[in-house]
């Protein structure tokens, strides 16, 4: 049985979505064809913006950039912002790029999954850890039901419901984006944020999912 899917109120802003969110809870719709969460495009300026061992522990520890706690790039691209420690880690394999089949093994290490009301923020990174091929992402993180250039398709899951990436009112993704100009050559790393639907107050684990990837499970909602 598929996990239940749940967004925000359609394109309405994100005050509306905070305001009516406890009276009136979130809207759930079948995986089959789950309504994209959206708020307005100012929520994006406002909040902060990150095979098959499976790690929900502590993990090796980051070097955290004093400056900044996103990633670098204000436009939404892979950034190099401040990470702490790794929290779960997962393998996955992804084709080098849309022309090219040979296969990237991949690593994906998630830094902190933190609450802000209505709004959950994921800080993670991908560590290219073959040697042969880049991989140039494009549209393979995204939402499959979505064209889009960016890690849509990282979701979060508590217990029977799967929690979806927030887009704006523009159908921009509140994530990293601007994919098709990313390229991670062997041995190194990108570091990627999104912001989904977050889960209930009462809810303190969560499993990330990112297409590509197995799930990572045991994850502290902080």
């Amino acid at each position: 049985m598929h996990p239940t899917t749940i967004t925000p109120f359609g394109r309405r802003s994100l005050a509306l979505v905070l305001a009516l969110a406890a009276p009136l809870g979130l809207l759930a719709c079948s995986d089959d064809e789950p309504e994209r969460a959206t708020v307005e495009s100012q929520a994006a300026a406002d909040d902060e913006q990150p095979g098959n061992e499976i790690s929900g522990g502590t993990g090796s520890e980051q070097t955290p950039d004093d400056e900044d706690d996103t990633p670098a790039d204000d436009g939404g691209g892979a950034g190099s912002g401040s990470r702490d420690e790794v929290i779960g880690t997962s393998t996955g394999t992804h084709p080098a790029d849309p022309g090219e089949a040979s296969p990237v093994p991949l690593r994906l290490d998630v830094f902190s999954v933190r609450r802000d009301g209505e709004v959950a923020e994921v800080l993670f990174s991908i560590t290219n850890t073959g040697t042969e091929h880049t991989f140039e992402p494009y549209s393979a993180l995204g939402d499959p039901q979505y064209d889009g250039w960016d890690v849509g398709g990282a979701a979060l899951i508590a217990g029977d419901t799967r929690y979806l990436t927030l887009y704006d009112s523009a159908d921009t993704c509140l994530c990293t984006d601007d994919l098709q100009n990313l390229g991670i050559d062997p041995g190194e790393t990108a570091q990627f944020s999104t912001q989904v639907s977050a889960p209930p107050e009462d809810v303190t684990e969560v499993t990330f999912t990112l297409p590509g990837f197995d799930p990572i499970s045991g994850l502290e909602l902080s």
